[in-house]
């Protein structure tokens, strides 16, 4: 999945259009869009690699440079994704930033810092040249980063933060498999999806 936000991304930007427009027959709009700098990305700790370069793709397919934090919980996660070799006891690392480095991507493009929330997220989070801030994690942290960022309003924020997403069950649904993907939905991966069903509600 990791390999395929690089696919999506690349090609998205290939199809974006500029919008021009003609105003009362006397004026001309058009939207001109450019790169809007540094980002801070800072990743949770459940599926770790997966979120941090869904946050890493865009952020270079749009012509942005990148300072990405994952959890602290799960950083060798992020960094390291290790795939099995033909026999099992046999692991074989393949660091992302490695990967980077393949693709010819320019020095300093793409950084990656390990810490932990209060102080390298933070600073992060707080840095001046830091332009745009990409945090999904808790509601508690983001209302934090909402406080650290209040007097920087250039700054662009992306908080995904913690939900109670419900499951709506109707009168008319065969209960059988409603029951089973109610329950796959809130414990897949032990539940600990941003998207899993919390809340159950019947209609």
């Amino acid at each position: 999945m990791s390999i395929y936000q690089f696919s999506y991304f690349s090609t998205y930007i290939l199809h974006e259009e500029s919008s021009v427009r003609m105003i009362d027959g006397v004026a001309l709009t058009y939207e001109h869009r450019s790169p809007a700098g540094v980002f801070a990305l800072i990743s949770p700790w459940n599926m770790p690699l997966y979120l941090l370069t869904w946050k890493i793709a865009p952020c270079l397919a749009f012509g942005c440079t990148a300072v990405a934090k994952p959890s602290e919980v799960t950083s060798m996660t992020a960094f390291c994704e290790f795939n099995k070799l033909p026999k099992p006891q046999e692991l074989m690392p393949t660091v992302l930033a490695e990967v980077i480095r393949q693709a010819e991507l320019p020095s300093g493009v793409l950084n990656i810092v390990f810490g932990d929330g209060a102080t390298t997220g933070s600073a992060l989070v707080k840095h001046p040249k830091v332009k745009g801030i990409s945090f999904t994690g808790g509601t508690a942290t983001g209302i934090q980063i909402r406080k650290d960022t209040a007097a920087y309003i250039y700054k662009h924020l992306s908080l995904e933060l913690g939900g109670k997403n419900p499951t709506l069950v109707f009168a008319d649904v065969d209960l059988e498999k409603a029951v089973a993907t109610a329950a796959m939905a809130a414990f897949e991966n032990q539940g600990e999806v941003i998207i899993s069903f919390f809340r159950f509600d019947v209609g």
